[in-house]
């Protein structure tokens, strides 16, 4: 293996493909050990092939490792048993558990795309995404506050209509399963949560990300 992966020479030869790259890092097309790559697309497979095509030229076979599931696909580059490097490859949407989203959503994102260095989301689609990552994993992964800081940044009285109206569109609360009611005590934590998940997402219209998230921060002091 020499040098560093070259991933502008990677998407270039997906250049005639239907894809785009979500949550693209901010220092990309640039990388640290153990970064990521995610790729929404139609064809998981067609673009897995035309990324290792290109994979096998710098790093060889057995380097790289494929998992395939149903719907998406995780390409590695191991490097002393470590992954140097992954390529997360969608052709449906992530499972969220803590927030329902319409099938249509990945369409959305995938056919507004706009190209920057490589093809990605637009400014609303790209915020709603980094929304529903935090929202699934931040209880776990405190880290994934950088997509709210992301929002913060991006989120302009411009624009804020609109992405509201998207979110609202695309995305509503989990309804409350038969083993959920079985147990009241399951089913008012999930009323708890429906009603803590409007409210941010009122106050979040109301008085803006900026100053909701300076309320939630004063309340946990």
């Amino acid at each position: 293996m020499s040098g560093k992966l070259n991933l502008l020479k990677i998407f270039n030869a997906l250049e005639e493909e239907v894809y785009c790259v979500i949550k693209k890092s901010l220092i990309f097309p640039q990388y640290e050990m153990g970064d990521d790559v995610d790729i929404f697309c139609y064809s998981k497979d067609k673009i897995t092939e035309l990324i290792l095509f290109e994979l096998k030229e710098w790093v060889g076979d057995k380097q790289i490792k494929l998992h395939t599931e149903d719907y998406q696909n995780h390409l590695d580059i191991i490097v002393d048993g470590k992954i140097y490097f992954r390529f997360d490859i969608y052709q449906k949407l992530p499972q969220y558990k803590k927030v329902l989203v319409k099938d249509a959503f990945f369409s959305s994102v995938i056919e507004n795309s706009k190209k920057e260095l490589v093809k990605v989301p637009n400014e609303i689609d790209e915020m709603i995404l980094r929304y529903l990552e935090y929202q699934e994993y931040y209880a776990d992964r405190p880290d994934k506050i950088k997509h709210i800081d992301y929002i913060k940044e991006y989120l302009s009285d411009d624009n804020k209509k609109q992405f509201f109206d998207k979110l609202h569109y695309y995305t509503s609360v989990p309804p409350i399963t038969y083993e959920v009611v079985k147990h009241s005590l399951l089913r008012e934590m999930y009323k708890y949560l429906q009603m803590k998940f409007t409210i941010l997402q009122n106050s979040i219209k109301s008085y803006g990300l900026k100053e909701t998230c300076r309320k939630i921060i004063e309340r946990l002091k």
